[in-house]
């Protein structure tokens, strides 16, 4: 807990991207290592608080920022994706970010759509391959046809716009 106490403040308090980004996956990799040692509210606390710091930094973010604060939501997630019905609702979290007059929002919507469908389906180290293929099948079963439609929906906007290469 007192780590993740010294991650939320340099989360919260940070405008250094590198300070981000190391922050990010270190604790990433500590809640891939010590799941077991979090209440399932701590986990999903832990994606709601990242969640909420990527849509207040979406301007300042470098890509690479962005992509470990991804992947430590994408990793909580798939961890708990059978814990709490709440991590499943990634999918329209990442959806309420596809706004189209908000470019920097809207390439946060993407990646994370994105970073999940290739978390999802990449086996941890750790992991047995039993496990793995349940929250795969469950994921694939419940959300990847959102997942489908809202690209979909993103080639569309994109195609529509007065600067788009298609016209």
């Amino acid at each position: 807990q007192a780590f993740w106490g010294q991650v939320q403040i340099i989360l919260t308090k940070t405008s250094n991207n590198y300070a981000i980004t190391i922050a990010a996956n270190a604790y990433r990799d500590f809640m891939t290592q010590q799941w077991h040692r979090f209440s399932a509210e701590d986990r999903v606390n832990v994606r709601v608080f990242v969640m909420r710091i990527m849509r207040a930094k979406v301007e300042i973010l470098t890509h690479a920022s962005r992509m470990a604060l991804i992947s430590l939501v994408t990793r909580v997630s798939k961890l708990g994706w059978f814990d709490d019905e709440r991590h499943q609702s990634i999918v329209e979290d990442a959806q309420k970010l596809l706004i189209p007059d908000h470019p920097a929002s809207y390439c946060l919507g993407i990646d994370l759509l994105a970073q999940l469908v290739d978390e999802m389906n990449r086996p941890l180290r750790n992991e047995s391959v039993t496990d793995h293929r349940k929250i795969a099948v469950s994921f694939r079963e419940q959300q990847l046809k959102a997942i489908f439609q809202a690209a979909l929906t993103c080639i569309r906007e994109v195609s529509r716009r007065p600067d788009s290469p298609t016209k």
